[in-house]
């Protein structure tokens, strides 16, 4: 089959960065083109794009795509000499999300906002681009809101990150307000985005409710992977429903690394096949014994499934407990230290029983 640009281009708009099969092939084709033809900047762009979102599928690994994104933000540059296409200006609104900088992320959200305004204010899909610019911006201020205090400092004041949020979230709203027949998972996402940037947990459990609702492959569990990356912000305000998708992911990542089956969990703890599934989905909670059966099979401290890679314990959360601990690490100050370890592991095991 006759790869043509036309093609790859009509493949470009619906693009939707999930299953990886139809990813890899899209990916092949962009390169089978760029091999046996003239450079082609558009072309080039959509295969960044797409190699972009198959790692950001794949891994959510914010570094590394947004390494990857960098060469199409030479396409700001060039639009200072040229007009740049509709599909480019599509390219750099989608990539907003991984700007090297915060100063190329405002740099960019000007220069395409200019450029809607002026040659494509009348294009029928506008809008799309200008809901796609601000839905892009909305994760990456997330990502510069919550950021350790010195790569904030770096990415931008806290006001201005806020005020960038406020007006694209507005955006968005009016957009989507006045066009109904957009894809609504992406409303879901925005509301999802709002409930993490202003830590409100009803606004995430809706936009949950709403991916588990019309849940596909790929939706439900790109959803999940933002409530991982910033749930522990909501620290008292955090949801039953939200514990039990941190709890469910939290297990089911630690099986599939370890390599075990459903059915030897189930012939370990008496929880069935049907109801891990159901479990480490969020769609039904975990208890706190099936945890302790957990915690003894993959030979963790149940405090992983509480934490993750945190790794804190549960026990500094029972003050007498941890006082007890305490008196006798110093009734074994001592002792050998294997000896006194011994002992207090002793004591904590006893506590779960």
């Amino acid at each position: 089959m006759m790869v043509t640009k036309q093609m790859l281009i009509d493949e470009f708009w619906t693009y939707e960065g999930g299953n990886a099969k139809d990813i890899d092939a899209r990916i092949k084709r962009a390169k089978y083109y760029l091999a046996n033809n003239d450079y082609d900047s558009e072309i080039e762009s959509i295969l960044i794009m797409m190699q972009v979102g198959k790692v950001s599928y794949k891994t959510n690994d914010f570094e590394t795509c947004r390494k990857m994104a960098m060469p199409a933000f030479d396409l700001l540059k060039e639009a200072k000499n040229r007009t740049l296409s509709y599909v480019e200006i599509t390219v750099l609104a989608k990539l907003n999300e991984y700007a090297p900088t915060f100063e190329v992320l405002k740099t960019c959200e000007k220069i395409v906002l200019e450029l809607l305004e002026t040659r494509y204010k009348h294009e029928e899909k506008h809008n799309n681009v200008k809901w796609m610019v601000s839905g892009n911006i909305l994760p990456r201020l997330i990502k510069a809101k919550f950021s350790p205090d010195n790569i904030r400092k770096a990415e931008g004041k806290l006001s201005e990150i806020n005020g960038m949020f406020k007006r694209h979230l507005a955006v968005n709203k009016h957009v989507f307000a006045k066009n109904p027949h957009l894809d609504p998972r992406y409303e879901a996402f925005v509301k999802l985005w709002e409930g993490i940037f202003y830590l409100n947990a009803n606004l995430i459990d809706e936009s949950m409710e709403w991916f588990r609702q019309n849940e596909r492959k790929t939706w439900y569990p790109h959803a999940e992977d933002e409530l991982i990356m910033y749930y522990s912000l909501l620290e008292d305000d955090i949801t039953k429903s939200q514990l039990d998708i941190v709890t469910g992911h939290l297990v089911k990542t630690l099986r599939e690394a370890k390599g075990i089956a459903k059915e030897d969990v189930e012939k370990y703890t008496g929880i069935s096949e049907e109801l891990i599934s159901l479990k480490e989905t969020g769609k039904r909670g975990f208890t706190r014994t099936d945890l302790r059966k957990l915690a003894s099979f993959f030979e963790v401290d149940i405090s992983y499934f509480y934490y993750g890679n945190k790794e804190k314990p549960v026990y500094d959360e029972d003050e007498e407990l941890e006082n007890l601990l305490n008196q006798i690490r110093e009734m074994l100050k001592d002792a050998p230290d294997k000896t006194r370890d011994i002992v207090v592991d002793m004591v904590k095991k006893l506590t779960e029983l």
